[in-house]
């Protein structure tokens, strides 16, 4: 997968008219590049691309489409560290315009202590990062 076929920027919601309707977060999003794993049920687990990521919830690329109100178990990479271990429904799975993938928004539905601390300093090392970017530039 390339930056081209992930359409990232300011294009990276999927038909963002069909969008805009379930866009209602209760958590400032941050736009990013990081692999995840996802695991629906008894199927086998497919690899995507998070794209953006809140305290809420996470928007990733895949190449598969997942039903609306699906549960899954979501396994965020984090370079050299353990993998964050997730919980999430499918909000929305949606094809992206001129690719082959989909853009499958999550939001988490029940996580224990341990991986909501690591989830909430993932963000904010996401955060801080985004921020000392922005004052580099």
């Amino acid at each position: 997968m390339n930056a081209e076929n992930l359409n990232m920027g300011d294009k990276h919601l999927a038909n963002q008219e069909t969008l805009s309707a379930e866009n209602r977060r209760e958590h400032k999003r941050f736009v990013m590049l990081e692999y995840a794993k996802i695991k629906l049920a008894d199927e086998a687990e497919s690899s995507s691309v998070l794209v953006d990521l809140s305290l809420g919830g996470l928007q990733l690329r895949s190449r598969h489409q997942y039903e609306a109100g699906s549960i899954v178990d979501v396994s965020i990479g984090r370079g050299d560290t353990e993998p964050i271990a997730l919980k999430a429904e499918v909000r929305y799975s949606l094809p992206v315009k001129k690719s082959d993938l989909f853009a499958t928004g999550l939001k988490f539905v029940t996580m224990d202590e341990a991986s909501t601390h690591k989830w909430v300093d993932y963000v904010h090392n996401v955060f801080k990062d985004q921020g000392e970017n922005l004052l580099a530039d």
